[in-house]
């Protein structure tokens, strides 16, 4: 029902995903170029869009993190509240590729060549 409501009103085109298969800390230990490459096509696949979903795993943890391609803003949901510091083995190539999507992509991302990481926003957490 909910699908359908979002079909119905084009929001289903705004929302992109990358996948956590390709894109991940065991990825990017054992493959970090072409991790950066598969990154960086993911976002040239769905530059149309107005977010872009990342589910990341770091050891037993998953943050979801929220890329809003119109203004350059990456907001990182973490049950766990944990420092920038945990995710920036993943930040490293992710603000690597995001300043050449950029740079392909003019407009995109207020011509930020660094995402504004936003780690504040309330999540709820597990009892």
């Amino acid at each position: 029902m909910m699908l359908q409501r979002c079909r119905k009103k084009g929001w289903h085109h705004q929302v992109g995903f990358m996948m956590p298969l390709i894109i991940n800390q065991k990825t990017i230990n054992d493959n970090y170029k072409e991790t950066c490459q598969n990154m960086y096509h993911a976002l040239m696949r769905q530059h149309y869009k107005s977010y872009i979903m990342i589910t990341y795993n770091y050891g037993y943890h998953w943050v979801l993190l929220i890329i809003c391609l119109g203004s350059g803003n990456l907001t990182v949901f973490d049950s766990m509240r944990c420092p920038q510091s945990a995710i920036q083995y993943f930040l490293d190539p992710l603000n690597r590729v995001w300043k050449q999507f950029v740079k392909k992509n003019k407009g995109v991302g207020g011509g930020k060549t660094q995402l504004d990481v936003r780690m504040d926003f309330p999540c709820a957490r597990q009892q």
